[in-house]
């Protein structure tokens, strides 16, 4: 027993002279240090006033002090005494732009990716596999406010539509259609993906990879952009007075959503002019452009139009990319005197969301390799007009970017009424991947938008979409806004 003690007392020796002896090798927190931050909050400006499309918006609309804002921040960072305290200052600083395309990310960790070999598929490989790694997901279809809820509404849609939709009959006699729209990116659509795979598959001679896997994405597009077509032209057949779309919710998606706006109106829609930086980003981009236009230019095959067409198109992306590719300092716009500088960091010659041209036909430019160049929808294949009929689009704070262009094109062409609340005021996003920036010394990647888009009127999308008929107040839960949207149209002629 003795013996049994006396070893339990070395053990209790030992350990705690292993814990004494380590305590001197205890690892201590690196004491705090501004000047990294600093160097980072010099690169972000330098980003900003080289690469932020909204820069010159902010100052000159939203009235934004950038000298004192530039002040502030510089001051908030010469207090801080932690890393926490300086990474805030940095975040604030650009939380003062209020523009959800912009922000900073962490740094990201190690990369854990056992190969950095691309995706490849074959005929075999089963749909859920596929559409999880080319990050296809489930998206809620429930419409933004209850309007199913009423006595009136029937739901039309089963399960398996893509889309929900339903018949509102009114008590004044009117009848609507209803189509909920959770997403413009064919991503946002699992069962379509899944569906499509089995269709997919079939064609495959062999593997599927990068090109194989985009040509897949496209084909989901049009196959999405079919089903909505025949949906709505199902409404339609049902003899109603309208169409309300849905798109509350709707945080935006991708170009997919100017073949979508074209399906549903019966007006020619004319997409909305866009501003590039100046900045080799915006350059390469275009140099590729004109690339491929050249390359349609040099066939033998062309009709008369098809080369008129190429040509006025290759002047103008030559007449961009010159103007895109002559910097502009504005270094100066961080001082009170930058309000007078004369250069803008936006390109003036006209360019459109679209591409070269606002409007062309479905299947005008086939066959041409640079047709989405000339006007990104003819990528897809999609019915103009699908619809036909008045159309009333419900907006809500959370409808943004992709969905606020949506909303702003319809607008703009006094092609639907536009009703609920002020859009999130998101605008243009990234274009061709959008800028790689990482600050130096934090890591943190910054994103922000290399394109903005110009409403009819020369508005910045950025500043929202303000409804035809504003319903709404934010105070108001769902049920609320449902009844006052409902009694709202009911006033409707």
């Amino acid at each position: 027993m003795r013996t049994s003690n006396n070893l339990r007392f070395l053990a209790v020796l030992t350990i705690t002279g292993l814990l004494v002896s380590t305590s001197a090798y205890t690892y201590q927190t690196p004491a705090f240090s501004r000047e990294p931050w600093i160097e980072d909050y010099q690169a972000l400006k330098r980003y900003l006033q080289e690469g932020y499309a909204n820069l010159e918006w902010m100052q000159q609309h939203r009235k934004i002090d950038l000298a004192a804002l530039d002040a502030k921040t510089r001051q908030s960072l010469s207090e801080a005494k932690t890393d926490e305290e300086a990474k805030r200052a940095l975040k604030q600083f650009l939380e003062t732009f209020r523009d959800g395309h912009l922000g900073l990310r962490e740094a990201s960790g190690p990369d854990t990716t056992e190969s950095n070999d691309p995706l490849v598929f074959n005929s075999d490989t089963p749909g859920r596999e596929v559409c999880r790694s080319l990050g296809y997901r489930f998206r809620l279809r429930n419409y933004s406010i209850p309007i199913d809820k009423d006595s009136g509404f029937r739901t039309v849609s089963t399960g398996r539509d893509a889309f929900t939709t339903g018949i509102l009959s009114l008590d004044n006699g009117k009848k609507y259609g209803a189509l909920r729209i959770p997403l413009f990116s064919p991503t946002g659509y699992w069962l379509n993906c899944e569906e499509g795979w089995e269709e997919y598959r079939k064609r495959l001679t062999g593997a599927c990879g990068p090109e194989c896997q985009w040509q897949f994405r496209l084909f989901t597009a049009d196959r999405l952009s079919a089903m909505l077509a025949e949906q709505v032209k199902a409404l339609q057949s049902m003899k109603v007075d309208g169409l309300i779309v849905d798109i509350g919710g709707n945080g935006g998606g991708t170009e997919w959503v100017d073949p979508i706006a074209r399906i549903l109106s019966e007006k020619r829609l004319r997409a909305p002019r866009v501003g590039r930086i100046r900045h080799p980003h915006s350059v390469r981009a275009i140099e590729r452009n004109i690339a491929l236009v050249e390359k349609d230019l040099a066939r033998k095959d062309l009709t008369p139009r098809q080369t008129d067409i190429l040509t006025e198109a290759k002047k103008k992306l030559h007449r961009l990319a010159s103007e895109v590719g002559s910097p502009c300092d504005k270094s100066k716009i961080w001082t009170l005197a930058a309000r007078t500088t004369g250069c803008s960091m936006m390109n003036s010659t006209p360019i459109f969301s679209t591409g070269v041209f606002d409007y062309a036909r479905p299947g005008e430019f086939e066959g041409l390799l640079s047709k989405f160049v000339l006007f990104g929808s003819s990528q897809y294949a999609y019915e103009e007009g699908a619809f036909k009929g008045p159309l009333i689009i419900i907006v809500d704070r959370s409808t943004a970017s992709a969905s606020e262009y949506f909303a702003a094109m319809f607008q703009d062409d006094e092609a639907a009424i536009i009703a609920g609340e002020p859009t999130r005021g998101v605008g243009c996003g990234y274009t061709n991947g959008g800028l790689s920036l990482t600050l130096p010394n934090s890591r943190m990647r910054v994103a922000m938008p290399d394109c903005a888009r110009y409403r009819r009127d020369d508005t910045n999308e950025i500043e929202g979409v303000h409804p035809d008929l504003l319903i709404w107040d934010e105070k108001d839960d769902k049920p609320a806004r449902a009844a006052k949207f409902l009694k709202a149209i009911r006033g409707l002629k």
